[in-house]
């Protein structure tokens, strides 16, 4: 299970099947039920399964972050007591299996039988999702100051925006078909989803009421070239523990182009970034720099390419996050600026790591 030395563990309990049924890109999932409430979380593991077949011609391209793209977005959405609902985790799939191995060390199942590739044939694809609820790479304390305290909410509940066959193996030329099915054939594919409940001992009385949340609030056109200029605003409101940015070219025009797919990730379009208050920097990093600084920082042995994150609590504390509360009746500035390179079809995507309400 792990067990931390503050006297926490957290066994895995399976939840539920859910079923893809009639899997058409766009199409939204969830539990029968929700996310129980009965003990605090320390999160969710989310292994798809299903079976893609190209048919009649072979597909042009395999996306950067395939198969694990094939989540288009993961929702989390509480219900919160007195203050109505709360998305705490809303990013897409590829960033979700990307997330966790930057505070574990170790990259989740993104499996395909055979090998994937753009050929005629069948492909058994295997994925494991792992959502944290509480703030990662921080003191234990914090971390279990965080856990999801099922005191806070009414309801939980996930959602799942699944792709199609095009978004695993773009290209839809000479009449190249796409057919989703279980894992091995025949039946729907399918999401086993776990929980993965925290059992206290020692650490009972660490739980607080604070909820960590992570999203996808910017989705950018990154085709311009910029020197020292606005990029995005950021989010207020809250205390932003971490930023953290995907950058990369879309796919050509076609079957499976769509967003939120990339057909290569790059380290060249966002070249030196800079985060301002009011237009004071107060953070300042060239981009292949800030990497290796974070890669280096968590002890990584790799870091994927397109991505970058900067992390305020990079000493290992929560009280580190940046307070941003009352930025937003202040008529304060928080923004993403420095310097991009142009080229055609390139996005920018900002992802926020905030703190609702910290203990």
């Amino acid at each position: 299970d792990g067990a931390w030395r503050l006297g926490v563990r957290k066994p895995l309990k399976f939840l539920e099947t859910i079923q893809l049924a009639n899997p058409v890109k766009g199409a939204q999932y969830g539990l029968r039920q929700g996310i129980p409430l009965s003990k605090p979380l320390w999160g969710l593991q989310l292994d798809l399964r299903l079976r893609n077949t190209i048919g009649v011609a072979v597909g042009t391209a395999i996306p950067a972050e395939s198969p694990q793209n094939f989540l288009e977005r993961v929702r989390v959405r509480g219900n919160r007591k007195g203050g109505g609902d709360e998305l705490t985790w809303d990013v897409d799939g590829a960033a979700l299996w990307r997330y966790y191995h930057w505070y574990s060390g170790t990259l989740p199942q993104a499996a395909s039988t055979p090998a994937l590739a753009v050929a005629v044939g069948t492909y058994d694809i295997a994925v494991t999702y792992i959502i944290p609820f509480p703030i990662l790479g921080t003191t234990e304390a914090d971390e279990v100051a965080t856990v999801m305290n099922p005191s806070l909410f009414n309801s939980l509940d996930l959602e799942l925006i699944i792709g199609d066959g095009f978004s695993i193996v773009n290209g839809a030329a000479a009449g190249s078909t796409r057919a989703l099915a279980a894992f091995g054939g025949g039946g729907n594919p399918t999401v086993d989803v776990h929980t993965i409940e925290t059992m206290f001992g020692p650490a009972a009385n660490s739980l607080r009421p604070a909820v960590c949340k992570r999203s996808l609030p910017f989705d950018l056109d990154g085709n311009v070239t910029l020197a020292d200029a606005f990029i995005s605003n950021l989010p207020v409101g809250k205390a932003v523990s971490r930023l953290w940015f995907k950058t990369g070219v879309r796919p050509a025009a076609g079957a499976g182009s769509e967003s939120p797919n990339f057909s290569t990730l790059s380290d060249a379009i966002i070249t030196r970034a800079k985060i301002k208050v009011d237009g004071v920097p107060v953070r300042d990093a060239l981009w292949r720099a800030n990497r290796e600084y974070f890669r280096t920082l968590k002890g990584l042995e790799v870091f994927p390419v397109g991505y970058s994150v900067i992390d305020f609590c990079q000493d290992g504390r929560m009280s580190d996050a940046f307070p941003t509360f009352t930025y937003g009746q202040l008529g304060r500035r928080f923004t993403l600026e420095g310097d991009t390179a142009a080229g055609a079809n390139q996005r920018i995507l900002v992802y926020a790591e905030e703190i609702i309400s910290l203990p």
